[in-house]
């Protein structure tokens, strides 16, 4: 049985990505502090993994700089209409998403360069044990097959990252946490 982490800790359980929302930029070039700068996330502080708080990871991987979610889906409810792709890909190109709903079988993907949406897929679960497709466009990207999107929602991700050539594993990827400030106030969100 897989044992889920509290929401904040390290986004990896028995050492494998388990979140539920990651956001992949094709380029190492952006600062922490520019990243958090471009979300309108400036008032998070750097944290200690296993905060009570809402928690973002940024961490990088071969040539992409990764946003990472925590179990609150925090960021991804703060920009549901693909704002953190947009804003990130209009500052620093290609982008790369994976979306995984949390107690259903939704997931998501999309891929962005500039300001070109160029893919989506969205299937929404709203029976919790069934898939809808709500949004299909664009050209599949490397990976994307029929059977895949039988697969588990964390797996259909795990896979397409992969596919794009990023390679998440703890020992690639070391992430830093920053606890959200102010933000989530300021969005009528409370801790």
């Amino acid at each position: 049985m897989l044992r889920v982490p509290r929401a904040a800790s390290l986004p990896f359980v028995q050492g494998r990505l388990h979140a539920p929302y990651v956001v992949a930029l094709r380029s190492t070039q952006p600062s922490d502090r520019q990243l958090l700068e471009a979300l309108n996330l400036a008032g998070c502080e750097p944290s200690a993994p296993g905060s009570p708080h809402e928690t973002l990871f940024l961490g990088r991987s071969g040539g992409w700089t990764l946003v990472v979610d925590d179990w609150f889906c925090t960021l991804w409810h703060l920009y549901r209409d693909h704002g953190v792709e947009r804003a990130l890909a209009r500052r620093w190109g290609v982008v790369f998403s994976t979306f995984v709903g949390d107690a259903d079988q939704a997931y998501g993907l999309d891929h962005f360069r500039g300001e070109a949406h160029l893919r989506s897929r969205f299937v929404a679960s709203p029976k919790f044990t069934d898939r809808v497709l709500e949004r299909d466009f664009g050209d599949p990207l490397p990976g994307e097959t029929a059977s895949l999107f039988e697969m588990d929602g964390m797996d259909i991700a795990l896979t397409l990252l992969r596919k794009q050539g990023i390679r998440i594993e703890p020992e690639i990827v070391s992430f830093r946490a920053y606890t959200y400030g102010s933000e989530l106030t300021a969005r009528g969100r409370t801790r």
